[in-house]
């Protein structure tokens, strides 16, 4: 019933098998799960004349907050969505700080089945760590966390801008900073605003609005390399493909740098503002979205080699 911020391919192999979900969330706080066997079947046995509606098979709605005398606050918009198909469960990212898991086999559920709580502000994306059971969220307060799935607790408290990490009870690990981002700049624009994983779950990118990624190694247990897309650019979107990070904000420029932080080239994008990256399997093509109705192509050595136009 509004605008839908987030898609993601729950289970099967992608979209090309018929036995997953494609799952949607929105401003309306409503995640909405389709199975792809209904989209295709629905695909099949359109007309010219007419196109078949297709209906979600289940709908969850995040949890409002109560009031006193019985008052309710307003249903927090979901900004991201995480699959993790091993469990069943999808995450929510939403609009009150709150990362919520719903279990997608027991569609009539009411309440999510657990709550990933401990942020103090909004949630704008959020990956999981399958292999491990574990999540990761970014979020406006400046902090992205790693949670274990199982317990429902946050085993780490990073600030990508600073590239520090701490406990969830709040003292700084072991080893000193890679850059001390307790400045006035550091404060107005630390938002994490977008993470992702590597294929293998080894490495964690963090994209914050002061135009840093951060690479944190799950091995290490630490951030290993900082990098920056420079002053003015909030990162937006970010990807893991082989031995680079891929990232792209509110500026028409798609960075590539190497997992130790070096920058491997900067080219020019259609788009004034990214909001969106991928990258195929095959090829390692990365397509970049944004502001603008068209999609740039990208090949694996950082060139553009094609732009598709959406209207």
């Amino acid at each position: 019933h509004g605008s839908v911020y987030t898609l993601v391919v729950h289970g099967g192999d992608g979209c090309a098998s018929h036995a997953g979900a494609l799952c949607s969330g929105g401003d309306d706080g409503r995640t909405a799960v389709w199975r792809i066997a209904d989209i295709v079947a629905a695909a099949d046995a359109k007309t010219n004349e007419k196109i078949e509606t297709v209906r979600p098979a289940h709908v969850f709605v995040n949890p409002q907050q109560s009031f006193p005398r019985g008052a309710l606050g307003a249903v927090p918009e979901t900004n991201a969505l995480g699959s993790d198909a091993a469990r069943g469960v999808l995450f929510a990212a939403a609009g009150d700080g709150v990362c919520y898991g719903w279990d997608v086999g027991d569609g009539g559920r009411k309440a999510p089945t657990f709550s990933l709580k401990g942020h103090s502000d909004t949630l704008h994306c959020v990956a999981t760590r399958v292999l491990a059971n574990q999540v990761v969220t970014g979020s406006e307060d400046g902090t992205a966390r790693i949670w274990d799935a199982r317990t429902e607790r946050a085993s780490q408290v990073v600030n990508p801008w600073a590239a520090t990490e701490t406990s969830a009870s709040g003292g700084h690990t072991s080893g000193s900073p890679l850059h001390n981002g307790d400045s006035g700049q550091a404060r107005a624009s630390k938002w994490v605003g977008c993470v992702a994983l590597d294929a293998a779950e080894n490495w964690c990118a963090m994209g914050c609005g002061g135009g840093t990624v951060t690479m944190w190694s799950f091995a290490a247990n630490a951030c290993a390399s900082r990098v920056t897309a420079g002053t003015g650019t909030a990162v937006q979107a970010v990807r893991l493909t082989g031995e680079r990070v891929v990232a792209a904000g509110n500026t028409p420029f798609l960075f590539r740098w190497n997992l130790a932080g070096k920058l491997i080239s900067r080219q020019p994008c259609r788009p004034e503002s990214v909001f969106a990256i991928d990258t195929s399997k095959v090829g390692a093509m990365t397509a970049v979205a944004g502001a603008c109705a068209a999609v740039d192509i990208f090949s694996a050595l950082g060139t553009k080699v094609a732009t598709a136009r959406c209207a």
